[in-house]
């Protein structure tokens, strides 16, 4: 039985395009060779499925940043290219290098600044790419923004360099988190604007609704000299859901009560709170859950006592045991 070798006449036009493509980026083809030769296992010890999965995380964090250099280096080409046959009197005026950051890490790039008879300074490339020097990637400020809100701002940043592999600095997960906050609150703040109570006809059939309050430990922000004071605040925290879904719409604020049950009026409404809707409000039993629950919701509404606060109230209880409750120091 003969043998057949491989040859490059038994290669179909997709593969001799892909070879061809490989060959006139040294990069691209490093890269790749790196990621077969990681999943080849025929010499030397044979690797665990942990080394082998680091291994192949590494090398595809580097080929998304040569990918990125790549497109960026022929877009420069592209945009220039255009410019020229646009306008016949611009002129290459210097070269600056443009970075940004993405989940790959920086990307930099080399770009041409023009000039014209009409403009002295052109710089076409960030607009045309969608990006901003010194800047971040949309999916990189989603990472940052999802880390900086679960963490402190350098905890986050080492959350980065663990599961991204590039260190980035705590002030840049600071910035993208106010950043995005901020827009979240403009967001907010225009939507409790709007009346909760223009309700459609027909809505979810039984919605349950709930609030409670917590107490948070604030500083005041800004420069300071010694310690920043601290300042203990309640935050009013409201919920709803419809029945038998698995979606519930959350609120917060450290504002009034009124407020807090506008957001609740909101949250419900968002749940599915219809004119034919019966909401159910559950709550520990203060007094400004149970007026608000009448104030918001009217004759749609009945409210029910947990019963955790309804056990420690219960006059079964110990007198010295309500006591306790009453301080907030029951467990």
């Amino acid at each position: 039985m003969k043998k057949h070798n491989a040859g490059f006449n038994d290669l179909n036009p997709s593969e001799v395009r892909l070879l061809e493509q490989l060959r006139h980026s040294p990069e691209m083809m490093e890269r790749v060779q790196s990621l077969l030769d990681i999943t080849r296992h025929a010499e030397g010890p044979l690797k665990t499925a942990d080394e082998v999965e680091e291994l192949l995380i590494q090398a595809m964090r580097r080929l998304g940043n040569t990918s990125m250099h790549q497109w960026a280096t022929q877009a420069e080409a592209r945009v220039s290219h255009e410019l020229k046959g646009q306008d016949s009197t611009v002129r290459s005026r210097k070269k600056r290098t443009l970075k940004w950051w993405c989940v790959f890490g920086l990307v930099s790039v080399r770009e041409r600044i023009w000039r014209s008879q009409a403009r002295s300074y052109i710089r076409p490339l960030p607009h045309r790419l969608g990006v901003t020097p010194r800047g971040r990637s949309r999916r990189l400020e989603r990472v940052l923004t999802d880390f900086g809100c679960e963490h402190s701002f350098a905890r986050a940043a080492e959350s980065v360099l663990e599961h991204y592999g590039f260190a980035i600095g705590s002030s840049a997960v600071r910035t993208a988190t106010l950043a995005h906050a901020q827009r979240a609150r403009a967001k907010l703040q225009e939507q409790y604007a709007q009346p909760f109570r223009v309700l459609p006809a027909v809505g979810e059939e039984h919605v349950i609704a709930e609030a409670d309050g917590t107490m948070i430990c604030t500083v005041v922000p800004g420069p300071r000299k010694g310690k920043r004071p601290r300042e203990w605040k309640e935050m009013r925290l409201v919920a709803a859901q419809a029945q038998d879904s698995a979606t519930t719409v959350y609120g917060a604020t450290f504002g009034s009560v009124a407020e807090t049950g506008q957001r609740w009026g909101h949250c419900t409404r968002q749940a599915g709170w219809g004119l034919n809707s019966r909401i159910h409000a559950v709550g520990d039993g203060a007094d400004w859950i149970r007026l608000q629950t009448r104030e918001v919701f009217g004759a749609q509404a009945t409210f029910l006592c947990d019963f955790f606060h309804v056990n420690i109230w219960s006059p079964s209880q110990p007198r010295k045991r309500r006591r306790r409750c009453a301080t907030g120091i029951a467990t």
